[in-house]
Parts: C-alpha cells; sequence; structure tokens
C-alpha cells in the first residue's frame, strides 16, 4: 500500500481524498490545523525544518494540497506575505524536502486561474477550449504565485528526476453548495466523484512530468482535458455527466467578446 502524506490534507480536497481512499492508500495528514477526527501531524509549510521532520521516511508521494483562506476584503500586505510563505517558500519547501528525503513523486496542487484571463464566467473567451499549452495568464496574485509552484515543480523535475505532476483544479464545492449557484457557473466544477477517479489515476501514474486541467467532462467547460484523459488513461465515460451550459450564457459570452475585442 502506497504511503501518500497530504500536505494541507484539512483541506476540503484533501479531505474528500481521505475520506474516499482511505481504504486504498496509506495517509498521512501534514497541517497547521488540528481535528477531531483524524490523526494530523502538526507541520508549517513555511518551516522548512517543522515540514521535514514531519513527513514519513518512507512516503512514497507527497501531495502538497496547501492552501490560505483569502479574506472577502481586498487584500493587504499582510494578506500578501501570508500568501508569499504558504504558496512561495512553501512549495520550494515541499520540493526541497522530497529532495532531502529522496521522495521521487509529487503532486502540485495549481488552479485553473493561472489562465483566468483566458475565461470569463465559465466560457472561453478565445471561442476554443484553453490548453495548458497556451501562454500564462494569471488572473489574480494568488494564481501568479500558483504558476510560480508549477515553474519550480518543472525545475525540480528536471534537475533532480522527481515524477512530477501538478493539477490545474477547477472549483471544488461541498456537495450541498453545488446545485446553489447559477448553470453558467457550473462548468468549471470538478464533481467529487471525478476528483477520485482523477486522483487515483495520478497516484498510479508513471508520468515524468505533467501539466493537467483537473475539472469535470462539463457542458461548455473553457479548458482542454484531453491530455489528462490521455496520459492517465481515462475515457470521457469515466467522469460524472453534466449538462450545465446554456444558450443564453453562450450568447451573452459572444456579445462580450465582440464589445471587448479591441
Amino acid at each position: 500500500m502506497k504511503k501518500i502524506a497530504l500536505i494541507g490534507g484539512l483541506g476540503r480536497i484533501g479531505h474528500v481524498i481521505y475520506t474516499q481512499l482511505k481504504h486504498k492508500y496509506e495517509f498521512v495528514i501534514i497541517d497547521k490545523q488540528a481535528s477531531d477526527t483524524i490523526a494530523v501531524i502538526h507541520a508549517d509549510v513555511s518551516d522548512y525544518q517543522s515540514l521535514i521532520e514531519a513527513i514519513p521516511k518512507d512516503t512514497n508521494i507527497l501531495f502538497d494540497l496547501t492552501a490560505y483562506k483569502l479574506p472577502e476584503k481586498s487584500m493587504g500586505n499582510k494578506d500578501f506575505e501570508v500568501m508569499k510563505q504558504t504558496y512561495i517558500q512553501g512549495i520550494y519547501n515541499v520540493f526541497e524536502a522530497a529532495k532531502t528525503l529522496n521522495i521521487k513523486s509529487v503532486v502540485y496542487a495549481s488552479t485553473c486561474h493561472v489562465t483566468g484571463l483566458y475565461e470569463k464566467d465559465g466560457l472561453s473567451l478565445p471561442g476554443r477550449k484553453i490548453k495548458t499549452s497556451d501562454y500564462p495568464k494569471p488572473d489574480s496574485i494568488y494564481s501568479s504565485m500558483k504558476l510560480f509552484g508549477e515553474s519550480i515543480a518543472r525545475l525540480y523535475a528536471l534537475n533532480h528526476k522527481i515524477k512530477v505532476i501538478c493539477l490545474r483544479f477547477g472549483a471544488v464545492k461541498t456537495h450541498s453548495l453545488i446545485y446553489k449557484v447559477s448553470k453558467s457557473n457550473k462548468s468549471i466544477f470538478l464533481f467529487h466523484e471525478d476528483l477520485i477517479k482523477i486522483i487515483e489515476s495520478v497516484f498510479e501514474s508513471d508520468i515524468d512530468f505533467g501539466i493537467y486541467y483537473a475539472v469535470s467532462e462539463n457542458a461548455g467547460k473553457p479548458w482542454n482535458t484531453r491530455q489528462l484523459k490521455r496520459d492517465l488513461k481515462l475515457k470521457r465515460s469515466d467522469f460524472v455527466a453534466r449538462k450545465n451550459s446554456t444558450l443564453f450564457h453562450k450568447g451573452y459570452m459572444r456579445i462580450w467578446r465582440f464589445l471587448h475585442k479591441n
């Protein structure tokens, strides 16, 4: 049974992965927070020493799910400093720990917002599916830092022979929230069933390096998932089918593109 360290494992994605796959993998949850129901090894991803002491030496895969919950109000210097420690210092520490502990596989939780300026309200502005090969256009400081993480991931994959998969996650919500949003926004969702299928394939893959959009096969989704399905040996039929697109919304986006093409 593979041992997988979920760094930031008490977050929403980590919780889904742990609860759905704990029968198949041995998980170690590493987090700053505490839990009344799950055993947690406490460590701060920005503190290299505490992180490397928390990771078991026989870990097979490191999965960086670290997240900083952004405040609702506009970000100030304090939030920027915390984000920098989380997403820049943190990802460097994760890969340094993998190198030092000779862990040969890392999964990095990136975001679809790395190409956020190609997309508006759940539809692609270029009028085609957005690819991971498209020039990055982050739409925030957060996604810019996630792009830095992808660059660090590629560097360590090339220089230290660490197998790395970066997943640009779509929106992962609790099931109770999914049907309370507008239909147009459902094109960006990664449903729990599909999240688990993707993660299982990632854990069992032998890919040297890859960056993929991780989103369900929603009608009208803006991102191209062909490479994800090809490399991870998944078929469209493996995903939960969701008819979430509307003709009204598609028409609205065509008008929006026309008005903003200059």
